[in-house]
Order: C-alpha cells, then structure tokens, then sequence
C-alpha cells in the first residue's frame, strides 16, 4: 500500500508551539510542498511550504558560492538556530542590515515580524543603536543596504531626524542605501514628516492592509508607496516604482509545458488564462496567489 505523499526530503525544523528543533520530511501532495514534523511534547504538524511542486524544485536547483561576514560573533555549539548570531556554520553573511530602533508602535496590524504594538517593549537608546552601527562594521564592512525599521520608527522623530545623517556618517560610503519603513500616510511623509525622513534614500509608507496583501515588490500589501528623496533611492529603486505599472512576465518551455514567471496583476492571470484557452491551452495553476 503506497503513501498518500511522495517523500522529497529531509530538514529540521521548529516546533511552532515550544520552538524546540525537530526533524521534519519534506513532502509533495496534491500538487502542493508540506513540511511534516513531530514534536515529543505538542504532537505532529503538517505545514504547506509551497503550492506548486516544479516551482519549489526549479528553486532548490539555484546554488552559488556562500559569502562569508568578517567576523563571526557566537562560536558553533548547540547547532543551527541556537547558536544564531552568527556562527561559523551559518552559510551565508548578512546581505540586509536592519535597524529596528524602537519595539513600539501606533498601530495593531493582524501580522507583524517584529511583534510590535503601542505598548510593547520600548524605544532604542542613541548608544545601542551606535553599538549595534559597530557590530555592522565589524561584520560586514561596508553594507550596502540599511533597513530602518521597528516598531514605528517616526514615534521619536527628533531622534530619527538625527539618526540618519549620523547612520550615513558612520557606514559611511558612496553606495550606502537607507531605506525607511513606516506606517505612516504618504501624505505625512511627503508633508510634514519631510524634515524627519528626508535623508533616507527611500521610505516605503501607508500602513499594512490584510485585505490588500498583495504580490507588489518590497510590499506587504498592494496600498503601500515608496517614495524617493535621492538620486541613490532614485537609481535603486525607481526601476521598481515603473514594475507597478508594466510588470515583465517572462514565458519559457520545459519538458513540455509552458512556463510564466513573473509577479502579475491578478487581472494580468486572467487574460492570460483567456488567452491560453483560445489557443486550446489550459493554466493547470500558479504558485502564489492574492
């Protein structure tokens, strides 16, 4: 008698209940990519990863040289994520620095990395945003991205308003790139907020919307604006700002079927399914969805 699944791989994993590492399978099912793991203590979970198998599988055959931090900061003795830090086993240094100045936030969004909220945890003080600017330095050098984030970072706007400048100073170099999150309306940002936000290269504004989640780049949901204030913030991602409006989708063939690769509109799927239709083609699915 066969399994319901085919048994791709094997992984660890967390328990989502107690985060205590676990092995887990990797499966496919009905098209689809789970994870399934077993913790001594809260039992078995079945996790989906992915909802198209050829997808998932194209992704596992991109493989590159890894890129080592300058320095590694916790020596290799629990294992992978305990010893997180990084360690000598991490495989890849840290491509995005991000600075989160504050716990606190103005707004209760349904999802939050950071588990932010008006009142939890509490602001950054000037000298461990500069320690954490030091341990920057020592491990990567240059950055070529800082990501400023929280928390809602324009809730101390004096300090922001002398955090940036003193961020660029500090990382100094001519490829440097600050880019600011906040919830904040794009009407403040443009407005009265301009003196406080002003010397980062990009701030991404407008508040996380559930019902608008989406698949624009660098968004959470589709409501969400990026605004520029410098040539850099122009240069790196005014290309983005022109993908809202004429996004590429790129068509190739392989063993047999037809391929598109992009980041549609969901208007965009339609026609294109209509299309395929006319043609005596059918869309059997797509990875990602709204």
């Amino acid at each position: 008698m066969e399994r319901p699944y085919i048994y791709y791989d094997f992984t660890l994993s967390l328990c989502s209940t107690c985060l205590r590492r676990v092995d887990a399978k990797i499966i496919f099912e009905n098209d689809q990519v789970f994870m399934l793991k077993r913790c001594p203590e809260h039992g078995t979970e079945k996790s989906l990863i992915a909802t198209d198998v050829d997808y998932y599988r194209s992704t596992r055959n991109y493989v590159k040289r890894s890129e080592m931090p300058k320095k590694f900061n916790t020596r290799t003795h629990y294992g992978c994520p305990y010893d997180c830090g990084l360690c000598p086993d991490h495989e890849q240094h840290s491509c995005l620095t991000i600075i989160e100045v504050t716990d606190r936030c103005n707004l209760s969004c349904p999802t939050c990395y950071a588990e932010s909220a008006p009142h939890h945890g509490r602001h950054r003080t000037l000298e461990e945003i500069e320690w954490m600017l030091d341990i920057v330095v020592a491990n990567e050098g240059q950055p070529d991205v800082v990501q400023i984030s929280g928390g809602e970072p324009t809730d101390q706007p004096e300090a922001l308003r002398a955090l940036l400048p003193a961020i660029r100073d500090r990382l100094g170099h001519d490829g440097l790139d600050i880019l600011l999150f906040t919830g904040r309306t794009e009407s403040w940002v443009t407005g009265v907020g301009r003196p406080v936000v002003s010397n980062a290269d990009a701030v991404m504004a407008e508040p996380f919307v559930e019902e608008q989640a989406g698949v624009r780049p660098l968004r959470g949901s589709d409501n969400q604006v990026l605004i520029t204030f410098t040539e850099l913030g122009s240069d790196r991602y005014g290309v983005e700002s022109q993908l809202d409006d004429r996004r590429r989708i790129q068509v190739s063939v392989d063993d047999g079927e037809l391929r598109f690769v992009g980041i549609p509109t969901a208007e965009a799927v339609a026609a294109i399914a209509t299309m395929a239709e006319r043609t005596g083609l059918h869309l059997r699915g797509r990875s990602w969805g709204h």
